[in-house]
């Protein structure tokens, strides 16, 4: 899928697909907004036609119930169908809340692939044959000596050559003029 992504973007096939995208979403644009005019037209004449019929007063409180309870019975029907939309959603959002927590679970995961505990660390307390391993200390070479703290270089640095706290030897003092 990368590569398709990426041979799509060399290729200039995106640009060209955004294009076709913006070019539709202009002509759906306008075809709504023609047909919202023609929609009003004929509201207009229906009305006009009503009015002629039965007279403006009637006509106008005619539409107005009319839309008043067109508007009901499209909120009813939405809140009606609520409940099955929401059954329906359900079972996806459980799947994408799967799909999504279980890479997000291991990843929260400390690594083991290397050392006593190995993958088996992972396991967890059911599959543990023993006391959890403990994870590696800093140690001064050889000797086995644990290294509590280091302070070695300033936050704001960038780089720093100055390892003198970290060895046994003696090293000279870096200065400004070296």
């Amino acid at each position: 899928m990368l590569a398709t992504l990426i041979s799509g973007l060399a290729s200039g096939e995106t640009v060209a697909a955004v294009h076709r995208a913006r070019t539709a979403a202009i002509v759906y644009v306008i075809a709504i907004a023609a047909a919202l005019c023609g929609l009003g037209f004929l509201v207009g004449a229906a009305y006009i036609w009503t009015a002629m019929r039965y007279g403006s007063l009637a006509a106008a409180l005619g539409f107005g119930a009319g839309f008043l309870v067109l508007a009901g019975l499209i909120l009813l029907i939405y809140r009606i169908s609520a409940g099955s939309r929401a059954r329906r959603r359900a079972p996806r959002r459980q799947a994408d809340m799967k799909a999504n927590g279980v890479p997000a679970a291991l990843a929260l995961l400390p690594r083991r692939r290397k050392g006593k505990g190995g993958l088996g660390a992972l396991r967890g307390p059911a599959g543990a044959r023993g006391p959890a391993p403990r994870p590696g200390a800093p140690r001064h070479r050889h000797e086995g000596i644990q290294i509590a703290e280091v302070h070695h270089c300033s936050p704001f640095r960038t780089a720093c050559v100055d390892c003198t706290g970290l060895s046994r030897g003696w090293a000279a003092p870096i200065s400004a003029s070296s």
